[in-house]
């Protein structure tokens, strides 16, 4: 299984990204304490680039409020897609994220197509 990568720092809030195993799966998690908060949804679904994320429909107050202010310090575009926000991240952080996908990758926990 790929592993947790810390991802970026936004005021307090720790970021970090699950890469999954394949080009649709990484998401990106906030830290409430101990406990990971999901604030994108893999795109299982939606099939987004790498580099797009969807915010997180279930999240509500504080966990929503952050996902949003987190999502605007790391996107460069900001799309509503029916019900839906799409997020593409700044181009620094989509480096940073193809890099932890390349380790990924020769660690051989990741698989492209």
């Amino acid at each position: 299984m790929a592993n947790f990568q810390k991802f970026a720092q936004v005021d307090n809030m720790e970021v970090f990204v699950y890469p999954g195993m394949v080009s649709v799966e990484p998401e990106l998690f906030i830290m409430d304490g101990k406990k990971k908060v999901t604030i994108t949804l893999n795109s299982n679904i939606y099939e987004n680039d790498l580099g797009e994320f969807m915010l997180h429909t279930g999240l509500s107050g504080d966990y929503r409020d952050a996902a949003n202010k987190v999502m605007r310090e790391l996107a460069a575009e900001v799309e509503h897609v029916e019900s839906f926000i799409k997020y593409t991240l700044k181009h620094e952080y989509k480096v940073k994220l193809m890099s932890i996908i390349e380790e990924e990758v020769k660690q051989g926990r990741y698989y492209k197509f």
